[in-house]
């Protein structure tokens, strides 16, 4: 039988998230600094999702180029592309994502105005330091009682397996020192829209 112990705040931080950071990045390319007209970034935000699913995958290659359609009437002739690496979305992703912290690290706090459905969008985007956070406060007797044994992950965030590994990276660095043979088990998850 399962037994819930401790629900941690719900973070609004996920794949949305992954995308604007890459649409950023991708902007900063296609402009040299400037900013993209309103319908050209509403253009770049699939286009980096496209990326991301392609980037992050299992057979993934190095290079990328995402092409949005230029301004004016020049439409296809003044199209525009960059091209995006897969090492340096690695980088934005895994580094702003999933930075590799203590067990005693916390998110920076600040107050955000945004919310959606009551709940507070995340001030800062370390999800492994909310996680810490999580199991630093949840601690019962010792440090094995809240070591999280089985891993289910959940969520379009999840769908890389770089970004799981990266997180039961983690967990293996937070835990390990005091069981050399420990790594947490993953639960087999075929959709993960429903974990």
């Amino acid at each position: 039988q399962f037994h819930r112990v401790a629900v941690g705040d719900h973070l609004l931080l996920g794949g949305d998230n992954l995308d604007l950071a890459l649409a950023h990045l991708v902007e900063r390319k296609l402009t040299n600094g400037s900013r993209l007209d309103p319908r050209q970034w509403s253009m770049l935000i699939p286009a980096c999702r496209h990326a991301k699913e392609i980037l992050l995958g299992a057979t993934a290659p190095e290079t990328y180029t995402v092409v949005i359609s230029g301004s004016g009437s020049r439409l296809i002739g003044g199209a525009m592309q960059a091209e995006i690496a897969r090492d340096e979305v690695l980088q934005l992703f895994v580094e702003g994502f999933l930075p590799a912290c203590t067990l005693n690290e916390r998110p920076q706090k600040r107050q955000s105005g945004f919310q959606e459905f009551g709940l507070p969008y995340a001030a800062d985007p370390a999800i492994t330091k909310y996680l810490a956070t999580f199991l630093q406060t949840h601690m019962r007797d010792s440090d094995a009682g809240s070591r999280p044994d089985i891993v289910l992950f959940n969520g379009g965030f999840f769908a890389s397996p770089v970004l799981r590994a990266r997180l039961s990276e983690m967990l293996e660095r937070w835990y390990r020192p005091n069981d050399a043979q420990w790594s947490p088990v993953e639960l087999r998850n075929d959709r993960l829209d429903l974990a």
